[in-house]
């Protein structure tokens, strides 16, 4: 299956965030993963390698989430 694979930081370091993945062409939903404390790696299998866009959610920054947004994303098979 294709993979989504980034890594999240903060501030250069590794942070554990939600990465959620749409399908460019649908805008739908296309899967979600949590980085990696340790290594801020997420890794998130969709159903094709058409172009995706990805956001991550900073769930500790209170009530208003500050959202990171990579547009343009080829999986790899």
């Amino acid at each position: 299956m294709p993979t989504i694979s980034r890594y999240i930081t903060e501030a250069e370091s590794p942070v554990a965030r939600k990465v959620r993945a749409y399908l460019h062409s649908t805008k739908k939903f296309a899967g979600e993963a949590t980085s990696d404390s340790g290594t801020g790696l997420a890794e998130i299998t969709v159903a094709t390698t058409g172009k995706h866009y990805i956001v991550v959610l900073d769930d500790d920054s209170g009530d208003s989430y500050n959202a990171l947004i990579e547009s343009d994303i080829t999986p790899t098979a």
